[in-house]
């Protein structure tokens, strides 16, 4: 009876998703939700800005925290669970797969999780979204301004990501790895990139390098050249800037392999990118399922 119960509730949930994170995390939770569920299923995502703000084609309700009425949308479905008498449910993150898994099944569902992985829904949830014209129109500006001619020369991507990665580190706790408050910082150095500037000169030869990321001056000051330009645009023309690329070299951001996910449908690469990811530091994956094979990996020294 419970069982039936169970799933009873699951096919007839409301999955509420608050946003963690922004617009390259939104774009694997929103993947990971949309591929999870059942078409049949209502998924709200609120609080999805950049994902909406970015691209067309969100198969989802969206709903604003700072809008009275979505507020009071959002109450009525809590208060729908309640007059029902269900429990509230709840989808959380599979620590052995980073894929979302029911852990109590509701009318109303909250999720919770980054689902930072490769998988095979990615294809059919994100790449049927398509970029807003007036992102389209920024980049085709950028590019016609800042790259002109040479209609046959590579373009690479270089993603720095400085910020809060320079106050974050990544080392081993009870749980497994995972954020510390000390050691060394998962932002990668200059001579790190500039190396690997080097072997995409070597590989592919004539590229030029668009800069991109959070950090534009540092990027400036450490690693323009005479075949680099540093992008001046919206994060989200950023992103499909990024995607227009041929090849990349990226930080250890969820933004960045992004980047790479929508230029990999197009070109063969390389996108170069530090092993072990986020956990380069201490030589083991972190997140653990973030490896992808579009990707090729360098060693962090």
């Amino acid at each position: 009876m419970r069982s039936r119960r169970r799933e009873r509730l699951i096919r007839s949930a409301t999955c509420v998703f608050p946003a963690s994170g922004r617009l390259g995390n939104q774009l694997f939770q929103y993947s990971a939700l949309r591929t999870f569920l059942d078409p049949s299923q209502r998924l709200v995502l609120v609080d999805f800005d950049d994902l909406v703000g970015t691209f067309r084609g969100v198969r989802a309700e969206i709903r604003s925290s700072r809008r009275r009425g979505d507020r009071w949308r959002l109450r009525l479905l809590h208060r729908a669970r309640h007059l029902s008498g269900s429990p509230l449910g709840l989808i959380v993150q599979d620590p052995q797969t980073h894929l979302p898994i029911w852990k109590e099944a509701g009318t109303v569902a909250t999720v919770r999780g980054y689902f930072q992985r490769d998988h095979e829904g990615h294809a059919s949830t994100v790449g049927a979204l398509t970029f807003r014209p007036e992102i389209v129109a920024e980049v085709d500006a950028f590019l016609s301004r800042r790259l002109p001619g040479r209609p046959d020369a590579p373009v690479a991507f270089v993603h720095v990501r400085r910020g809060d990665y320079l106050r974050h580190a990544v080392g081993r706790k009870e749980t497994g790895l995972g954020w510390v408050d000390s050691g060394p910082s998962v932002a990668l150095s200059a001579a790190w990139y500039r190396a690997r500037m080097s072997e995409l000169r070597d590989r592919l030869p004539g590229v030029r390098f668009i800069l991109a990321g959070d950090d534009p001056a540092w990027a400036e000051s450490k690693l323009a050249a005479a075949d680099t330009v540093t992008s001046d645009l919206s994060a989200s023309a950023d992103l499909a800037a990024l995607g227009r690329c041929d090849a990349g070299i990226l930080s250890a951001s969820s933004f960045a392999w992004w980047g790479a996910w929508f230029a990999s449908r197009r070109s063969s690469g390389p996108f170069l990118a530090p092993e072990y990811w986020l956990g380069h530091a201490v030589g083991e994956w972190w997140p653990p399922h973030v490896a992808t094979q579009t990707l090729t990996y360098r060693q962090v020294w």
